[in-house]
């Protein structure tokens, strides 16, 4: 069991304070995480395929290559305000 003085030191390093008594309670919830935890490590899961990616993937579309466009005028024309072949829009950014 974690004992109060553990629960002090964790509560230190952690930067919390505890109210008094409370010591008691955390140890006890603390030794409960710890069991649980033990027991999600008990489960085997070497022969189970890994089913979900770290990466997203894009599902929607298949990949294509993009081909380079040059002549962006036909679509900053109906812009309302322009400056160097660019659409000029109002500044949000302080």
């Amino acid at each position: 069991m974690i004992s109060p003085k553990e629960v002090q030191k964790i509560a230190q390093l952690a930067r919390i304070e505890l109210a008094p008594g409370e010591e008691e309670k955390l140890s006890k919830d603390l030794e409960s995480i710890l069991r649980y935890m033990d027991s999600i490590a008990e489960v085997a899961v070497e022969d189970i395929e890994e089913s979900m990616h770290t990466v997203q993937v894009n599902v929607f579309r298949s990949d294509r290559k993009v081909e380079k466009f040059d002549d962006a005028a036909p679509l900053v024309a109906p812009a309302p305000r322009k400056e160097k072949g660019f659409i000029k829009v109002k500044k949000i950014i302080g």
